[in-house]
């Protein structure tokens, strides 16, 4: 639906339920087991919109061998000879609804690994490559080592 790198993107997730003999009540919608939503209605057409969170909700541990460094009040900025990138975050999202109609009956239908475009930094380990990030950290940067926790928000 749209997207934005600090403060995350909206995903619209459409479920189609009918019922020719009693009709539909409601659809639930679920991430990772918890329910998130429910929809009454009549149907067919059942939406949620669920906003996946941006960088303002993420830290990153940055630790690794570094050169070039500038720290400015807006940002880091440095060349990586040798960086390790992790995530404080939940990777997996696991969406799937239920569709209740009104006698009673269910019936479950998901997606089990939904590709997320997300342009921002992904764990790993990194080579010779030039990093810009929000000066907003904890740990140590000195001049040729690198061992803080970048925080998004």
């Amino acid at each position: 639906m749209g997207n934005c790198r600090f403060s995350g993107w909206f995903f619209e997730f459409t479920a189609y339920a009918v019922d020719e003999m009693s009709g539909m009540d409601c659809v639930e919608f679920y991430l990772n087991g918890e329910m998130m939503a429910t929809i009454h209605d009549s149907g067919p057409e059942y939406t949620w919109i669920y906003h996946f969170p941006g960088l303002s909700d993420s830290k990153f541990k940055v630790r690794g061998f570094i050169c070039d460094l500038e720290i400015t009040d807006e940002y880091v900025d440095f060349y990586a000879f040798m960086v390790k990138i992790s995530k404080d975050q939940l990777d997996e999202h696991i969406f799937y609804a239920w569709g209740y109609d009104n006698a009673g009956n269910r019936k479950c239908d998901g997606i089990d690994h939904p590709t997320i475009p997300i342009d921002t930094i992904y764990p790993g380990l990194y080579y010779l490559r030039r990093f810009t990030l929000p000066n907003n950290y904890t740990g140590y940067i000195g001049n040729f080592f690198i061992y803080a926790t970048f925080s998004y928000g």
